[in-house]
C-alpha cells in the first residue's frame, strides 16, 4: 500500500511539473499561424490576401502588420494576424475585426445565408501584440490551437 501510495505522489508531482512547464512557454505566434493553416479545415482553400488586409484594416492600429488568407468568395473562411508595435493596440485592432465580421455578415446575409452561423462563431484571440481571427466552421480546433 505504501509502495502504491509512494507512486501515485510521483505520478501527481510529475504531471503537475509538467503542467507549469507548458503553461511557462511564451506564445509562439509564428508557430500557431502555420498550425491555423495547415490543421483548421476550411471549405475551401485559402488564398493570400494580405495585400487586400493593408485596404480592409489600414486604420486598425499605427504600424501593425496584417497578414490575411480568405478563402474564394463563396465562402468566409479566414485566418488573419495582426502583429503591433503596442499591446495597447490591441483593442483597436479588435475593434476592427470585430467591424469586419459585421460587414462580412450582413453580405452573407444578402448573398450567402448558409455561411452567416461561421461568422457568428468567429474566432478572435489576443495574446500580447498579436490579435487573431479566424472564420471557420472548424471553430473548436482554432480555439485550441490560439489558446494552448
Amino acid at each position: 500500500m505504501k509502495k502504491l501510495f509512494c507512486l501515485f505522489f510521483a505520478l501527481l508531482i510529475a504531471v503537475s511539473l509538467s503542467a507549469c512547464k507548458k503553461a511557462d512557454e511564451p506564445f509562439d505566434a509564428e508557430k500557431a499561424y502555420a498550425r491555423l493553416l495547415s490543421e483548421v479545415k476550411y471549405e475551401d482553400e485559402l488564398r493570400d490576401m494580405t495585400d487586400y488586409a493593408a485596404f480592409v484594416f489600414g486604420d486598425a492600429a499605427e504600424g501593425a502588420e496584417v497578414r490575411m488568407m480568405n478563402a474564394d468568395d463563396k465562402f468566409e473562411d479566414a485566418v488573419i494576424m495582426f502583429t503591433l508595435r503596442d499591446p495597447a493596440d490591441a483593442a483597436k485592432a479588435e475593434a476592427a475585426v470585430r467591424t469586419y465580421i459585421a460587414e462580412r455578415k450582413t453580405e452573407a446575409d444578402r448573398y450567402n445565408p448558409e455561411e452567416v452561423p461561421k461568422l457568428d462563431k468567429a474566432v478572435i484571440y489576443t495574446n500580447g501584440v498579436y490579435v487573431f481571427c479566424v472564420i471557420t466552421n472548424d471553430a473548436e480546433t482554432a480555439r485550441s490551437i490560439l489558446e494552448k
